[in-house]
């Protein structure tokens, strides 16, 4: 079944198996999927986040559907062309809010 119309690529399914996950472009969208009997029925694409630099095929949804790896390319590079170097950067946040939280209280 068709459920974005503007094409999509590298689909993830939520560990439940309610939610589709999949790139367009620079951006993460999520779809809610509900199967009664043999219909099958998608919702409206949400976007979820925009990823610029994301390297394609270099994503993971975790084990309770709640929180994504993604592996861009380093701000103002690319990946190599043919024959040259591929830059790589593999950053992982974890507690982001309580990091926020942090940076806000004390103003740096």
């Amino acid at each position: 079944w068709q459920v974005s119309s503007g094409g999509g690529i590298t689909p993830r399914w939520s560990p439940d198996g309610s939610r589709l996950f999949f790139l367009q472009a620079a951006q993460l969208y999520e779809v809610d999927i509900r199967v009664e009997g043999d219909a099958v029925q998608a919702g409206r694409p949400q976007p979820v986040v925009e990823l610029p630099g994301l390297r394609r095929n270099l994503w993971a949804l975790s084990a309770d559907g709640e929180q994504f790896l993604f592996v861009q390319n380093p701000e103002g590079t690319a990946p190599g062309g043919e024959g040259e170097p591929t830059q790589n950067l593999v950053r992982f946040t974890f507690h982001w809010f309580e990091e926020l939280r942090a940076l806000l209280v004390t103003g740096s």
